[in-house]
């Protein structure tokens, strides 16, 4: 009996043991269980800043693209803007010619017309001498 009796404690002891065993077993399947959803959720975490990454690239890919293109749109009106620039200064040049032409052209008239009003004055005197000399 006693023998029976030290085998039921030495039962109950390793029942508690196991009992024991057992919640801690529980405890590390709970803490693994928490420790794979903390994992799974930032490995979730993960992918969206990985996506929200990639998207910002995207975008700053595609702002890049922009930039480059306004950049060029700039140079080309720079570039049309010299050329008409360009034209327009040439375009005055050939007018102030002209314009110094026409000025040649009345400097001459206006030389002529002065020589003919010089040349009528000096035929109106010579006719009037000549009147004068008949009329003696």
């Amino acid at each position: 009996v006693q023998q029976f009796e030290e085998q039921k404690l030495e039962l109950e002891s390793q029942k508690e043991k196991s009992q024991v065993l057992v919640a801690e077993r529980d405890e590390g399947t709970n803490e693994l269980e928490q420790q794979c959803t903390y994992l799974e959720d930032l490995e979730a975490k993960m992918e969206a800043l990985s996506e929200q990454a990639c998207s910002q690239d995207d975008s700053l890919k595609a702002a890049c693209v922009d930039l480059e293109k306004s950049r060029l749109e700039e140079s080309r009106l720079a570039f049309e803007l010299a050329l008409l620039t360009e034209r327009e200064s040439e375009h005055l040049y050939a007018l102030r010619q002209e314009r110094l032409a026409a000025l040649d052209v009345m400097v001459v008239h206006e030389g002529e017309m002065a020589a003919a009003a010089q040349l009528q004055s000096e035929l109106e005197q010579d006719l009037s001498e000549q009147r004068i000399a008949k009329e003696l």
